[in-house]
């Protein structure tokens, strides 16, 4: 049975997750020790990170080059870090997958090589993202949404989902879009006329 850290927020989505990744790797020991991270234990972990690796380890973690650069900017304290990402929150940005409830790590250093790959490998069978990091396995998509934001901090603005789904199309889907939209139109006059011609 998998086991949780104390304190840590997850959604049901991370629970249907975990229960499939036992199931997946039974031989394999499941402690997850990180969930839904809010923009300030984002921060503390930041901060941990930066002080026990440094930027250039940070840097490399994230792939949102730009909001990690804005983050690191800030004062090297869990508040302006904090302030930042909550920032970044309210215009629909979101650094990591553990602030939109998408994202659970799982503990490593109680585990062998064998049973992290294992791990690993049973995670992404099951669709996750999963990364190796120093301590812990990090498996981003378990099939959460934009809930962290939302559900810790009432500041949050409600566009937020809104701007970070807009932002999930890429460009040539609102090209199909648009087309759609057009082609529809066209079809409606035409029926239209149709039968205004032949009444």
């Amino acid at each position: 049975m998998a086991t949780w850290s104390s304190g840590i927020d997850v959604n049901s989505a991370m629970q249907t997750f975990v229960a499939a990744l036992e199931r997946e790797v039974p031989s394999v020991p499941v402690h997850v020790t990180s969930g839904i991270r809010s923009p300030e234990r984002q921060a503390r972990a930041l901060v941990y990170k930066r002080n026990n690796e440094g930027d250039s380890a940070v840097r490399r973690l994230y792939g949102q080059k730009d909001l990690i650069g804005e983050v690191l900017a800030a004062a090297n304290t869990t508040a302006a870090m904090a302030r930042v990402l909550t920032r970044q929150v309210r215009s629909g940005r979101f650094l990591s997958r553990h602030m939109r409830g998408d994202a659970v790590d799982l503990r490593t250093r109680n585990l062998t090589k064998d049973q992290v790959q294992k791990l690993k490998a049973g995670a992404k069978r099951l669709g996750g993202h999963a990364v190796i990091e120093v301590d812990h396995l990090h498996v981003g998509r378990v099939g959460g949404g934009v809930t962290a934001a939302l559900a810790t901090s009432a500041r949050t603005s409600l566009f937020a989902p809104v701007a970070y789904a807009v932002r999930r199309v890429p460009w040539w889907g609102w090209g199909l879009s648009s087309a759609s939209v057009l082609v529809l139109f066209l079809a409606v006059q035409r029926r239209r006329a149709w039968r205004r011609r032949y009444r």
